[in-house]
Formats: structure tokens, sequence, C-alpha cells
């Protein structure tokens, strides 16, 4: 099986978890916004908020593994890997469990010891940590390549995760839905180490360890920053619309996470195979392909899943979650702006790759700043949650076209050049709109007939028009072909 081959069967495999992974979350999130109501779920979303930076806990060791991992598999350095497991997985997990320790018995001597948010906080604390080891096992399992076992965990963990909150959160509310988390990580750890084969011991090596924290601080500092400009919206409306619109808001954060999955899953296996490809001979021509066809990719197929997203978001809302209907229009927004993080993906880890933390980081706060002055002036300005959603895909542009840029340069100067690949990146965005345009135009026209005839009929009609794109991206990268060749072999055999 070719190097092309492979990564399509793993992207494949993963792809469809991480969509299996993704319709049990969008279940599990219906019937939380049920279960809780606008007011308890923003609470919930202030605790997410805490948690997605609490991955940063392991002070960017893991996005260190990940990069340094691959490169030494590919060098068939075998004890340097061994030596970055044990020591990572010591590290981090000796430090945070001490921490969260001491934090949480600082919990008993707070004025409002038995309020809600610190009873839930507590729960959080502990939730930290087995988020901790959960991720640990996942960047082994991302940086050796070992996706049959990833995209299993993947479906337990949210197969395991939507059924236990649902359970528990009818009964318990949301210190159920809290003491979920706990019980699906313990699950899905135990599966991890039932199939895999990770003997992970209890040592430091001070050489592996000023290794990792080398790269880890920087990617450290990348990782919370990208996560400030993923949250500037959810912390905007913390700060000055309050916990009920943020629990609307919750819609937007929630389709947009929905988008982003498939980006992230081959992105995800991206990763490994930019730095194993690199650590055979450390040449950056090499890795052009690596970067640009996946781009390419994301540029004409996002449109359509987005397109066909923003269609149906407004009738799905108003049938299953009339509640969160004030949410609609900002989540149109947001996925919109989803486009724009999915296309920087491949820049971003072509500059890790090559190290060139420094500028990355750079880039990354002009936008946030830049994000944050759109965040608060739009508010200001009266547009409420709407414009936090503009605002923050203006932001996702910026980073975007900054991102490509820059990883654009490190092979040619040539602005004529540069102008000819982020048009053919944008261009199928400008397409998406129009079709969307057009589409509206049909539910204007049809209006009188039932909303999911009108529904279905404006998807009919996006998907066809979108044919274009999948022919252009066929033409561009070959993935029909690849994705035919696949198929066809799975079924001879």
């Amino acid at each position: 099986m070719s190097v092309r081959d492979r990564i399509f069967k793993d992207a494949s495999l993963y792809s469809v978890s991480a969509y299996v992974s993704v319709i049990f979350g969008a279940l599990k999130g219906f019937f939380l916004r049920a279960i809780l109501g606008p007011a308890t779920y923003g609470l919930f979303s202030t605790f997410q908020v805490i948690l997605s930076y609490a991955k940063n806990a392991d002070f960017g060791l893991l996005s260190a593994i990940e990069r340094e991992i691959p490169y030494f598999i590919s060098k068939r350095e075998i004890e340097k890997v061994e030596s970055l497991r044990n020591t990572s997985f010591t590290f981090i997990h000796s430090l945070l469990l001490l921490v969260i320790a001491v934090i949480f018995l600082l919990t008993f001597i707070s004025v409002e010891k038995t309020s809600i948010f610190i009873k839930g906080f507590r729960i959080v604390l502990l939730i930290i940590f087995f988020q901790q080891l959960y991720f640990y096992y996942i960047s082994l399992l991302r940086s050796e390549k070992k996706f049959s076992i990833l995209s299993k965990t993947t479906v337990i963990f949210a197969v395991f995760s939507a059924f236990s909150s649902v359970i528990l959160g009818l009964k318990y509310k949301l210190t159920g839905v809290l003491s979920s988390f706990i019980i699906s990580y313990l699950i899905t750890i135990v599966y991890i180490n039932m199939k895999s084969t990770y003997k992970i011991r209890f040592r430091v090596d001070k050489n592996s360890l000023s290794q990792l924290f080398k790269i880890g601080f920087a990617l450290l500092i990348i990782g919370v920053q990208y996560m400030t400009l993923t949250n500037i919206d959810q912390i905007t409306i913390i700060l000055f619309l309050g916990r009920t619109n943020l629990g609307y808001y919750s819609i937007a954060f929630m389709v947009s996470t929905f988008i982003m999955y498939f980006p992230n899953a081959i992105a995800g296996i991206m990763f490994p195979n930019f730095l194993a490809k690199y650590g055979e001979n450390d040449n950056i021509q090499d890795l052009k392909k690596y970067m640009v066809q996946p781009t390419l990719i994301f540029a004409y197929f996002m449109p359509i899943l987005i397109g066909c997203t923003y269609i149906v978001i407004e009738p799905l809302i108003k049938l299953t979650l009339n509640k969160y209907i004030p949410g609609i229009a900002s989540a149109k927004i947001l996925i919109l702006g989803s486009f724009f993080l999915a296309v920087a993906y491949m820049a971003g880890h072509l500059l890790v790759t090559l190290k060139k933390f420094k500028e990355y980081m750079k880039i990354q706060r002009y936008v946030v700043v830049m994000t944050v002055l759109l965040n608060i002036l739009f508010v200001k300005l009266g547009w409420g949650i709407e414009g936090v959603a503009y605002a923050t895909s203006i932001g996702f542009f910026l980073y975007a076209t900054s991102m490509i840029y820059y990883a654009f340069k490190q092979y040619s100067n040539e602005i004529k050049e540069f102008i000819k690949y982020i048009a053919e990146i944008y261009i199928p965005f400008g397409y998406m709109l129009i079709l969307l345009s057009i589409t509206g135009l049909f539910s204007k026209i049809s209006n009188g007939f039932n909303e999911w005839i009108t529904t279905s009929g404006m998807l009919i009609l996006f998907s066809i028009l979108s044919i274009p794109l999948v022919l252009r991206a066929n033409k561009k990268t070959g993935i029909i072909d690849v994705f035919m060749n696949t198929l066809g072999r799975r079924y001879l055999l």
C-alpha cells in the first residue's frame, strides 16, 4: 500500500469514528440543553471553558511528544521514544495530581463553599486529572499512528459519555453530567490499556525532560493562544452579556465544533506523517505536498459540509431546542467562520514541524488582540451575540490568511504565486456563499410549504450545485480517484 493510500485509509477510518463521535456528542448536547435549561447550561459551558484550558495542564509536553516521537521513530531511535514516553507520563501526572489536591483543599476554605459553582468546580478538578490521563494515551496513539485503536477509542468515549451524561443528568442535573465525564474517561483509559502494548514506567530522564520542555513550552503558548482565539467569543459573552446569552450561544459553539471534526481528523492523521517524512532526511521540500493537498481538500469539501449545516440548523433547532432559538443567527455566522480555521490547520503543522515557534506565536498574538478588540467593539455597538460571532469569524479569517502566507513563504517569496494559492483556497468559500444566496431565494419562492420540505429542497439544490467543487477537488488532489481505488480494492479482496 502506498503512503498516500495508507494515509487515506487512516483518514477515512478516523473521520468516520470522529463523526460517529460527533453525532453522539450532538445528541448529548441536545438532551443536556433540554435537561439543564439555558441558565444552568450556561454554567456548564463555563466549566467546559475551564476544561478546555485545563487541556494545557501538561505544560506542552504532550504536544512535544507528538512532535518528537514520530520524528525519532522514523530515525529508529526506539530507546529515545521509550524515554520520552516515561518521562512525560511521570512528570505530567505527578505534578498535576499535587496541584489538583492543593486547589481541591482550598475550595473548602471558600466563603461560598456550598455554592453550585464550587460543588461543580470540585468535580471539574477530578475531571481534569482523568482528562489529562486520557489525552496522554491519545497523544501516544496518534504519534505512533495507531489509528485503528484511536478510532475505536474515540467512539467508545463518545457513546459512554452520551449515555452516562443523559442518565445521570436526568437524576442529578449538573452534578450528574459532570460526574459522567469521570466515568467515561475511566472506561476509555481501561480499554486503551487492554488493546495497546504500552509499558509505562515511573522514570524521569533529565535530558528528555529538558528536550520536551524546550519544545513543549513553545507549543504550550501556541496552544493557549489558539484556545484563547477560539474561546474569545464565549469569554466575551460571559463578561459582557451574561450566562443566559452564553447558553443561547452554546448552539453556535456546538455546531462549529461539529463542523471542525472533519479537518481535525484529517490534520491529526497528517501531523505524524509530516514529522516522519521530515525525519527521513530533514528536507523541507518533501513536506510541500503534505501541506498543499490537504489544505485544498479542506478548501473544496468544507464549503459543502458548512453549507448543508447552515441550511439545516434553523429548522433543526426550532424542532428540538426551541428555547435556544435566539442562538440560531449567531450559529449561522460562526458556521461560516469555521471554514478559515479548517484551511489554516496544515500551515500550522508545517510551522511546528520546522520549529518556527516564534513566528507562529507572533501571528497568534496579533490576531488574538485584533479579535478581542473587535468582540468588545461589536458588543458595545449593541450587536449582541451575533456581533460576537461576526467578530470571532473575522478573527478566524485574519488567522488563516496570516498562517497560510507565512507557511507559503517557506517555499516561495513570489507574491503572485501566493495570491494564486490563496485564491484557490478562498474561491470555494465565495462560491458557497453564492449557493447559499440561491438556496435562500428558493426558500422564499417555496414559502408556504412545510418547513422540512423546503429545507430538503434547499439541500438537494445546494448539493447539485456543489458538484463543481467535488470535480475541482479531484482535479487538484486526486482525492476521489484514491477513494474509488481504495473502495474497489476493499470489495475485490
